[in-house]
């Protein structure tokens, strides 16, 4: 027995009438004879007695009537649950973000969003861009804060945050002070940079084998505030994203770094092709509206 037959069932002994209960859920006469007759046939017993004029149900018709009616009843509140889990602002939203990201973003979205959506649970991983793409992909996340590049084959991408990279180097390094700096300028630096499941990572090789070297990598951290402190007892420099230069603490200086591949694009990415809720869409459109 499907549950349409169930449903059918339970219309036709509430409205004790087969033309009532065709009327109530728009479904033919025949369509509701025939329902009953394939579930008297399946499990060979009579449920409505078709002696008399008037309609009786039988005693097994009175018994999966009344057990029939607890399994619709649950079945609607489900179908109610899950509709308003996906169209309200209810449920959870598992968040991938870096450990930059969650820094010089958090503390700005978290409190409005808490605030707009107090049904919505947020939970945070704080790692490297390649985990969290790994993860989404593998439904572990729902949604992620990450840098570009991200490969849009996969991925639902919507920008977030348009910035720069900066050199943090040692407050009395000869760099201090200037207004913005080249990546080829960096050639003979020692390098102290977030570790590879961090895209920010790729980047930097990448600017620097474009500008013809292969960087001199003496440390890699997962842990931004970390190397901020290397930096500043003159260990080495680091590249990283410009707005976190007001969290990095004495002895650090910050220059811009020029050029197209010091772009800092944030992007907000989920699965291609799977179904995002509500939340995951709030979330999304909060964070757009809150760093136009």
């Amino acid at each position: 027995m499907e549950y349409r037959q169930l449903y059918y069932f339970v219309c036709i002994a509430r409205e004790k009438s087969f033309s009532q209960a065709a009327e109530k859920i728009r479904v033919s006469q025949s369509s509701l004879s025939r329902t009953v007759q394939c579930i008297e046939d399946e499990y060979n017993v009579q449920l409505i007695n078709r002696t008399t004029r008037s309609f009786k149900l039988t005693p097994a018709g009175r018994k999966l009537m009344e057990r029939g009616e607890r399994v619709v009843k649950e079945f609607e509140e489900l179908q109610k649950y899950l509709q308003g889990y996906s169209a309200n602002d209810v449920g959870e939203i598992r968040l991938g973000i870096p450990s930059v990201l969650n820094t010089v973003m958090a503390p700005l979205f978290m409190p409005v969003f808490n605030k707009q959506y107090p049904e919505v649970k947020l939970y945070f991983t704080v790692e490297g861009s390649h985990l969290i793409q790994k993860e989404i992909l593998e439904g572990m996340l729902d949604v992620g804060l990450v840098i570009r590049p991200v490969d849009e084959r996969h991925f639902d991408v919507k920008e977030i945050i348009a910035d720069r990279l900066a050199v943090m180097v040692p407050e009395n390094h000869p760099l201090a002070g200037r207004k913005n700096v080249g990546i080829e300028e960096l050639k003979e630096e020692k390098f102290i940079l977030l570790d590879s499941t961090y895209q920010l990572f790729t980047n930097v090789l990448e600017m620097c084998h474009t500008a013809g070297f292969e960087p001199n990598i003496i440390h890699c951290s997962p842990s931004w505030d970390y190397i901020a402190a290397l930096v500043s007892l003159a260990q080495g420099i680091s590249i990283l994203p410009r707005p976190i230069t007001p969290y990095v603490g004495k002895g650090v200086a910050a220059v811009p770094l020029r050029g197209e591949l010091a772009k800092w694009t944030v992007v907000a990415i989920t699965k291609k092709g799977t179904k995002v809720s509500a939340s995951v869409k709030n979330l999304i459109k909060h964070l757009v509206k809150s760093y136009k």
